[in-house]
């Protein structure tokens, strides 16, 4: 399985008696246990030979080739709150054929499931994974993510919350809907309910890969034109993995792009309120020949603050490193946290995403670990306003061999309450959901 639009490191399942993996228990013939999912995240290249960080095990386009119903087989994506007693968060589950999308509303008391369409279907190797949650108000909410068969055809996914019940919404598909289509959506954004973004990347199986973004009008989802930092020959890729608008007229969106030139660089476009342009930011490492530098998570305090968050590391070795941007309104800087995992060859150190409620009070989330058969960690850093702190948070799979605990999104409705979601591996193979709950003080598991 792996996360949102990357390929991952965490082993995530015992499907249908094999290891699924795509890193931090790769190794030997497990490496070739992969889906051929895997091979559709990515429309015109082949998986890097490094598997992209921990955490998108949990959220991308490599479920395993087939649920087990002997199995539990479940995590969460993302999760938005729209006060201190109404939060959703969204993301997969299997049955005996097939994987489903999942909701969540916390009602202020306990997290209820709702029932959510998965426009996959329901028969055998079928999918629809959402990615992410946002809302514009109680009543007016978007999940963004794909769907499709394994190793097939993948569509955008559009889900639409009405203060009622969700519905499957038309959606432009700038891949096509053919064999040989890839379309996903890794991110959404409102200003107000007749303004939403929402971003990602489409191509074709053996072409190039190009940044997605689209706009919410009130009445229709349009495709926006943007540019293409990679380019569009063959060999570029140009993914765009999250978006904010810090104010009503400028949103910002991160990924990453490569030309073909073997290294990969981080990427910022930024709407002024008539276009996407490209901004210049840092891409960490570049100068180490095939550097990987992607951003994943992106998240704002105020008009003129906003933080990006990734990973950076040679794309030839497993070794990842945390990397944090902030932006002061004008222009991108590099700021340095901590490296729970260490800085060695075999540190895996990834941040998945960031939120603030404040300018100063953010969390960023992700999970940390070695790789070979070990253990993976949650990861979670705090802002206070003048530097990053890492703060313990429990493990709720355990931190034995193989045991695995990965952050994949987090909410903060106020500075002393905030919800952090994701999934768990157990020694047994089972997979789970996750989801921690911060009261201004501690971390704990929500049970």
């Amino acid at each position: 399985m792996h996360i949102r639009s990357k390929a991952s490191r965490l082993a995530v399942g015992l499907i249908g008696g094999a290891v699924i993996s795509t890193g931090i228990w790769a190794g030997g013939a497990l490496a070739g246990a992969a889906p051929s999912a895997a091979r559709a995240q990515s429309p015109g290249h082949d998986q890097p030979a490094r598997p992209a960080p921990l955490w998108q095990t949990m959220r991308a386009h490599a479920v395993p080739a087939r649920p087990d119903a002997a199995m539990t087989f479940e995590y969460l994506d993302g999760v938005y709150c729209t006060s201190r007693s109404n939060c959703w968060s969204v993301g997969l589950r299997a049955t005996a054929h097939a994987f489903l999308a999942q909701a969540r509303q916390w009602n202020g008391r306990t997290w209820v499931k709702r029932a959510v369409p998965s426009p996959g279907g329901t028969g055998t190797d079928e999918l629809t994974e959402p990615s992410a949650v946002r809302c514009a108000s109680a009543s007016e909410c978007w999940t963004v993510g794909f769907y499709g068969k394994t190793g097939g055809v993948a569509l955008n996914l559009m889900l639409r919350w009405n203060g009622r019940k969700w519905t499957a919404m038309s959606v432009p598909q700038p891949a096509g809907t053919g064999k040989t289509a890839q379309n996903f959506l890794n991110d959404v954004t409102c200003v107000s309910a007749r303004n939403c973004w929402a971003v990602g990347y489409f191509g074709k199986t053996n072409s190039s890969t190009l940044n997605e973004v689209l706009h919410w009008n009130g009445k229709k989802w349009t495709r926006m034109r943007v540019p293409e930092p990679g380019g569009t020959g063959k060999q570029a890729e140009n993914k765009l993995n999250n978006v904010r608008c810090p104010t009503s007229s400028r949103c910002i969106a991160v990924g990453s792009y490569t030309s073909g030139s073997g290294k990969t660089f981080s990427q910022a476009l930024i709407w002024g309120g008539k276009t996407w342009s490209s901004q210049h930011v840092p891409s960490p490492g570049s100068g180490t020949a095939k550097n990987a530098s992607i951003l994943y998570g992106l998240g704002c305090g105020s008009g003129n603050s906003c933080w990006a968050v990734g990973t950076f590391g040679p794309s030839n070795s497993d070794k990842t490193l945390n990397q944090v941007m902030h932006w002061n309104g004008r222009s991108w800087s590099r700021q340095f946290t901590a490296q729970p995992a260490g800085t060695g060859n075999a540190a895996q150190n990834d941040l998945a995403w960031v939120t603030c409620s404040s300018d100063r009070n953010c969390w960023t989330v992700g999970a940390y670990g070695n790789s070979g058969p070990g253990t993976s960690r949650n990861q979670a850093l705090h802002w206070n306003g003048r530097r990053w702190a890492f703060v313990h948070t429990p493990n709720p799979a355990g931190t034995a061999m193989r045991d695995q605990n990965v952050l994949l999104s987090d909410r903060c409705p106020t500075s002393s309450d905030c919800w952090a979601v994701g999934g768990q591996v157990s020694s047994t193979g089972n997979v789970s959901h996750e989801i921690l709950h911060w009261n201004g003080k501690k971390w704990s598991v929500w049970t």
